[in-house]
């Protein structure tokens, strides 16, 4: 029996439950990833285990274990593809969801964090938190501005086309998140993967209101994926997953049998299929460094 499963709490513990992965896994794991690579993978894959698993509990924050386990999923299978880039937040608070893009970071990637903090107090403990997780300086961009004046930087026009994962919960007010789903669209790669957060939060309407009125401006982000929350608003937030058009077909498969155990519906919304994930009986999700590396595992 290969699974896990994830509590309500965040951790994670082997699955008791009935999750029998069928008999060719190990050959679709295989199959996303050339041998080579293989070497290349297992600690990334290691280091997202280990965070998920452990360190997670020790930064504040609303990200819960089932819209994490997408993250975790979709950063799996980018490392697996050997899909390469910057990993980007706007709007990391003190980290919780940074420390699981930074355990994803490959050797010559770099990490970008755009928020205003509001506090130095703030600021620092972000910084502490990510010291803390052996995140190094040289290797972290951190702009203590809105995203707004990020996005008019010679640095963030740089950056266009080469932000492999971008986590946005920015700003609650309308303008601002048009204007930071502008800034996700200009900076993603072609596989590239925005997760928004807040999506039809209760106490933030606006948020949904943006999002919808974005793609409806021929936008080439397409929603693939949906994390629901498990809970009250005050402890955590579903979250909405898009990408190009090119790339869909690839992040829904993999997540489709990474977590199969929480696959609650497909719906056709925008003229795409969606996949609906639901936590309300824990997380059920694969860890293929089960197969690349069992003994470690």
């Amino acid at each position: 029996m290969l699974g896990w499963i994830v509590s309500a709490g965040g951790g994670v513990h082997r699955s008791k439950e009935e999750f029998v992965l069928r008999e060719n896994s190990k050959e679709w794991v295989e199959s996303l990833t050339a041998p080579e690579r293989i070497e290349v993978c297992s600690p990334i894959l290691r280091a997202l285990h280990t965070y998920a698993s452990t360190h997670v509990h020790s930064v504040r924050g609303w990200l819960q274990a089932g819209p994490m386990s997408v993250i975790w999923a979709l950063l799996d299978v980018q490392a697996l593809a050997g899909v390469t880039g910057t990993l980007m937040e706007i709007g990391v608070f003190e980290g919780r969801t940074f420390g699981l893009l930074a355990a994803a970071r490959l050797e010559d990637e770099r990490l970008i964090a755009v928020d205003p903090f509001g506090s130095d107090q703030r600021r620092d403990t972000f910084i502490g938190n990510m010291k803390r997780l052996g995140v190094e300086d040289r290797i972290l961009d951190i702009w203590a501005i809105p995203s707004a004046e990020f996005g008019a930087t010679q640095d963030c026009r740089a950056l266009e086309g080469k932000v492999r994962f971008l986590s946005l919960d920015g700003a609650h007010d309308y303008e601002k998140v048009l204007a930071d789903l502008a800034i996700s669209e200009r900076v993603l790669g072609p596989e590239g993967i925005v997760a928004f957060d807040d999506f039809f939060n209760p106490w933030y309407p606006e948020v949904t209101d943006a999002l919808f009125n974005f793609l409806n401006q021929k936008s080439k982000l397409v929603p693939f994926a949906i994390a629901v929350n498990f809970g009250p608003p005050s402890r955590g937030a579903n979250k909405l997953f898009l990408c190009p058009e090119n790339a869909v077909s690839r992040y829904r498969g993999y997540l489709e049998r990474s977590l199969r155990g929480n696959l609650r519906k497909a719906r056709v919304w925008r003229g795409v299929e969606v996949d609906v994930f639901d936590f309300e009986k824990g997380v059920y999700k694969f860890d293929p460094l089960l197969l690349i590396e069992p003994a470690r595992a």
